[in-house]
């Protein structure tokens, strides 16, 4: 072999290193888009109500009600003085933010969606003062459509539609 051709093998086998023989990589990220936030409630949540958050969501910061029946259990604790509000399911979810470690007033200010992952932003006072007998949750009523999970913190809920 003479010097002109193993100087073109290296060469080739350099090019196929540094570009790869196989499909290019996926490098175009999706934009988060906005969603609508349609009613907003914030208030005190007691702790001894706990239990009417749904089962897998009690110990972490945000989640959801996909259904009429669980969003009014925790109504019913959330704001017990005021008039339940229907909510249509069949469209739309409620999404809740609460306070799990200090007791802080929270309100949620911006949904998005991204690649199926809705991610919800909330601000809050900054206290050091622990919970006791209440947390300070916000909840949306938001579309439902295109929503397959839920960031709470560096988890993702699976979102179920009854």
């Amino acid at each position: 072999m003479n010097f002109y051709a193993g100087s073109m093998i290296s060469l080739l086998m350099i090019i196929i290193f540094l570009f790869g023989c196989g499909e290019k990589p996926n490098t175009e990220h999706s934009t988060p888009v906005d969603i609508s936030i349609l009613r907003q409630w914030d208030g005190d949540y007691p702790v001894e109500a706990i239990e009417k958050l749904p089962a897998k969501q009690r110990d972490l910061p945000v989640g959801y009600f996909s259904d009429q029946e669980s969003f009014n259990k925790v109504w019913t604790g959330f704001k017990p003085d005021e008039e339940l509000p229907e909510v249509n399911f069949d469209e739309n979810m409620v999404v809740y933010y609460r306070n799990i470690t200090y007791y802080n007033r929270t309100a949620i200010f911006k949904v998005t969606l991204n690649e199926g992952v809705l991610e919800v932003l909330a601000r809050e006072t900054m206290s050091a003062m622990p919970i006791e007998e209440k947390a300070a949750m916000s909840m949306v009523v938001i579309p439902r459509t295109g929503i397959k999970f839920i960031r709470s913190g560096d988890q993702k809920i699976e979102v179920q539609i009854d």
